[in-house]
């Protein structure tokens, strides 16, 4: 394990080790001559900040002090006092004397990371995006699968800080007239507690965590009575799922970032897209969050893979203290892509990566879903051609396009896709599932579907640079209704997840009649123009539509893109027109263009009106004009048809133009950011819809 990793990515340099928040009087600074001086505030493994007691300002830190733990622990250090603070702060740095008082620093501030991570408001100020739901369907629903279905214990909570007090819910009742969970107590006391007001209790969902206000209303012994609460906020989201390696024997090895000789080896406990975990002994192993580490080792199936670093938590489990690491930067592409290999295998083993050797079997999972029946009749007989040409160029190229087959008894039973839009905007698409496993029954289609869209988001979070996806769904069907709509009702941030209707249109590219008339005249851009439409737009969209969407000044041509997609091969351009009458703009065209064959419903090759005047989007001239526009654009490209966008008071004036209605459309778009409470929403639904098909969704 000692063969060095290749060269990383620029490294930025962080604090060493994060700050634990010091209870008042809990930590202080003894200065030679015994008296206590500074009182800490908060402390790192090499650093702190305090205050001067009463009447003790501006005495010599510099050089051997006493650091004094709770509990009478004194440790040797050598403080280096930062200066800059204001009056009566203190700020300083400091190294520990000896290794055995390193031992003890690092067992305390583990010990105060564990208890911080347990408090609820803490956390909520790290979690505030949250999932909400007041349906008393849904709510009785949530509870049933998780704290009766599943066992898992209800949490009391007091003031944002976490009692020992475990409830066991038994079942839901209906007593005099109120519902109520009937609840037994597990471990801890209540004491007074029956007798407060409203308090939050908590339990943990599938991928997130579940917290709810609401009374004791009964206690007898140690049968209690909660009343059934009226909303549900779903939050805490993980990025990916934790998964333990399979077998004995896999290891991680750290090289320790003070000790640099000393390397950790120590057995893994959990896997997931982007870190691991480990049992650890801060006396023996002297780690503190917030570490980085400069060499991280696993021997996974497909090789060694060496990454940087950063140490993210600690957290109890079954007794052992458990360290997170976070993996911040990957030795090479190679070393990154064994890892998410590694980790796909644990958390979906049921998925496989696309790659170029395994397109027949991807060609074989649409066909089996019946997405290749939806295609344009124009365009299906060359389908297959133009899928297998187009992902033989890009299925080996994960920065651009990436698939994911999902297999069931030893054949493909399922696909998803995602490739690159705009810049750091990526397109999920060919969402597929076997029509014949999904017949079977409610629970299969779930369990696929959960399986599918799980994986896609873990994958799309591992890309570096993806800031936003956007899909293009059908606004007919009730699953992506599910899927999507159901979940931007309950997300907090609109500013982070929206979902757009629109109307789909599809033309063919040769069109015998096309706008001919002299009212309307074309213009291309300039300056005067540009600057319109982007007013335009501001006042239109919303900031997450212009970024998502590449609207925003610096990207609205995709010049830069453009040409760092050409190089790459992959066609990737937007044109913008403008639709003049009696010298007045009044509407503008964005033209784009895609790989072909890509996407089998030729979404890349979108066109889309932006109206500088009010009701020029209407105007039947205006339209006519810009399409035949397009058409020229798109006929130079070879492209045989386009998809037109449009919003549903705009099809009126589409008429006529050679272009049919498809299907009204949705369009949804989400941050990087949001991808979390997307996953927990979809795994939770789907695991409560997997087992009891027949649960009311709403």
């Amino acid at each position: 394990m000692d063969e060095e990793a290749s060269q990383y990515p620029a490294w930025v340099d962080r604090r060493r080790s994060a700050r634990l928040l010091v209870a008042k009087d809990g930590v202080h600074v003894k200065i030679r001559g015994g008296r206590r001086r500074i009182r800490v505030r908060d402390l790192s493994a090499d650093g702190l900040r305090g205050v001067w007691l009463p009447g003790t300002e501006g005495e010599d830190l510099q050089g051997r002090q006493r650091l004094l733990l709770p509990a009478g622990s004194e440790l040797g250090i050598v403080l280096r006092p930062v200066t800059g603070e204001d009056a009566g702060l203190v700020r300083a740095s400091f190294q520990i004397e000896n290794r055995d008082d390193y031992g003890e620093l690092s067992h305390f501030l583990a010990e105060g990371f564990v208890e911080q991570a347990l408090r609820w408001d803490d956390l909520s100020k790290a979690w505030p995006e949250g999932l909400g739901a007041s349906s008393r369907d849904w709510v009785r629903q949530t509870i049933e699968h998780f704290t009766l279905r599943l066992g898992r214990e209800v949490r009391v909570f007091a003031g944002g800080t976490p009692l020992p007090i475990l409830l066991r819910v038994k079942e839901l009742a209906t007593i005099a007239g109120r519902q109520v969970l009937v609840c037994r107590l597990r471990d801890g006391a209540l004491h007074g507690l029956a007798n407060c007001g409203e308090m939050t209790f908590g339990f943990a969902g599938g991928h997130s965590v579940y917290m709810f206000q609401s009374s004791f209303w009964q206690v007898e012994g140690d049968e209690v009575l909660l009343l059934m609460p009226g909303r549900l906020r779903q939050t805490a989201f993980r990025r990916s799922r934790r998964s333990a390696p399979l077998g004995d024997g896999v290891e991680v090895w750290i090289r320790h970032p003070r000790f640099l000789r000393h390397w950790l080896r120590r057995p893994l406990q959990d896997v997931s897209s982007r870190g691991l975990s480990f049992s650890i002994v801060p006396r023996r192993d002297l780690l503190a969050v917030g570490e980085c580490l400069d060499r991280v080792r696993v021997k996974t199936p497909w090789g060694l893979v060496s990454a940087r670093g950063l140490v993210r938590s600690f957290s109890r489990r079954e007794g052992a203290l458990l360290c997170g690491l976070e993996l911040t930067a990957f030795g090479s592409d190679v070393q990154a892509a064994r890892w998410e290999r590694y980790a796909l295998q644990l958390s979906h083993p049921k998925l496989r990566i696309g790659t170029r050797a395994s397109l027949k079997d991807a060609w074989q999972a649409l066909e089996a879903s019946r997405f290749v029946e939806e295609i344009t009749p124009r365009l299906r007989p060359r389908a297959r051609t133009r899928f297998m040409d187009a992902w033989r160029r890009f299925a080996d190229k994960p920065e651009l396009s990436r698939y994911l087959l999902l297999v069931e008894a030893g054949r493909p039973a399922g696909i998803v896709a995602a490739s690159l839009l705009y810049p750091g905007t990526w397109m999920p698409h060919h969402f597929g599932l076997d029509a014949e496993l999904r017949s079977k029954s409610k629970s299969v289609l779930f369990a696929l579907a959960r399986e599918n869209l799980s994986g896609l988001i873990e994958l799309l979070l591992t890309i570096e640079g993806m800031e936003h996806c956007v899909f293009f769904v059908d606004a007919n069907k009730e699953w992506n209704e599910l899927l999507f709509g159901k979940f931007i009702r309950r997300y907090s941030s609109t500013a982070r997840a929206r979902l757009d209707p629109n109307e789909v249109w599809k033309g063919p590219v040769a069109w015998p009649d096309p706008y001919l008339g002299t009212r309307v005249q074309i213009l291309d851009p300039n300056p005067s123009l540009m600057g319109m439409l982007r007013r335009r737009l501001v006042q239109s969209c919303s900031a997450l539509e212009r970024e998502a969407l590449a609207l925003t000044p610096e990207r609205m041509m995709l010049e830069d893109f453009s040409r760092k997609c050409q190089d790459k091969g992959y066609a990737r351009k937007r044109w913008i027109h403008f639709a003049q009458i009696r010298g007045r703009p009044v509407a503008a065209l964005m033209a784009e263009i895609g790989p072909e064959g890509l996407n089998l419903f030729g979404l890349f090759d979108q066109v889309r009106l932006v109206s500088l005047r009010a009701g020029a989007e209407r105007d039947h001239d205006v339209v006519g004009a810009l399409l035949a526009e397009a058409r020229r654009h798109y006929a130079r490209q070879g492209k045989q048809e386009f998809v037109f966008l449009q919003k549903p008071d705009q099809m009126a004036a589409v008429e006529g133009w050679g272009v049919r209605r498809v299907a009204g459309g949705l369009r949804f778009m989400i941050h990087r950011s949001a991808l979390p409470a997307w996953k927990a929403y979809i795994e939770d639904l789907m695991l409560m819809l997997e087992s009891k098909p027949s649960v009311v969704l709403w």
